[in-house]
């Protein structure tokens, strides 16, 4: 069953979203596996996205291996707390491009 997604980034702009559609769709242009539309634009005081993908497993695959958050190295440096949760995203990192290999 179509599952949609709907972001809204508060305070994001045009550039923003460009620049983040280039880290993670395909260079070709295309959507991502598993994605079967994505619209976005301005909206009230942010930019809003919507995808719909083939099924929710679909969009947790993209989220968890495309769209995974990481830490920015300066917050690592005043959180040390946090770091192990970045080593985490990276050993999970390491192993999802392994499996796709």
């Amino acid at each position: 069953m179509a599952y949609a997604i709907v972001h809204h980034f508060p305070g994001g702009t045009q550039s923003q979203y460009e620049a983040s559609i280039a880290a993670v769709h395909p260079a070709d242009g295309g959507l991502p596996d598993g994605q079967i539309f994505h619209a976005a634009g301005p909206s009230e005081g942010g930019w809003t996205i919507a995808a719909v993908h083939e099924s929710q497993e679909s969009w947790e695959r993209f989220r968890d291996a495309i769209l995974m958050p990481t830490y920015h190295p300066a917050y690592l440096l005043r959180s040390l707390t946090e770091k192990a949760k970045a080593w985490e995203d990276l050993l999970f990192a390491r192993r999802t491009l392994r499996e796709a290999a």
